[in-house]
């Protein structure tokens, strides 16, 4: 018999959602660098980087973080401030145990 859970937050299904929306909260509350882009930013990010002959897939990512100011909306200014721009896909988790704080969870990130 499947043990069913009435809490959403109890289900493994949906507890990693929840803690990669968390650590999403976490880094924009502590670095200003990191940014959620919008429709149109996520679009100008794709034209911007395809003129680098780099290919960016619009849900492949979470958020960019930049170490300088570049306009998003801008696919020239994108192009010509790729050194500057970290394109971020937070991972998960599905283990009920980690806390709203995340303390004893790993994060790593990957530069491309």
């Amino acid at each position: 018999m499947n043990k069913q859970t009435s809490d959403p937050a109890d289900d493994p299904k949906t507890v990693g959602h929840s803690t990669a929306k968390r650590a999403i909260e976490i880094l924009l509350s502590e670095d200003a660098r990191y940014h959620c882009p919008t429709p149109t930013e996520r679009a100008a990010l794709r034209v911007g980087l395809a003129m680098r002959g780099k290919t960016l897939y619009g849900a492949a990512y979470d958020m960019v973080w930049m170490d300088r100011t570049v306009d998003l909306t801008d696919p020239d200014a994108i192009s010509e401030a790729i050194d500057a721009i970290m394109i971020c896909e937070i991972k998960s988790t599905n283990r009920p145990s980690v806390g709203s704080d995340l303390r004893g969870y790993c994060f790593q990130y990957h530069r491309r």
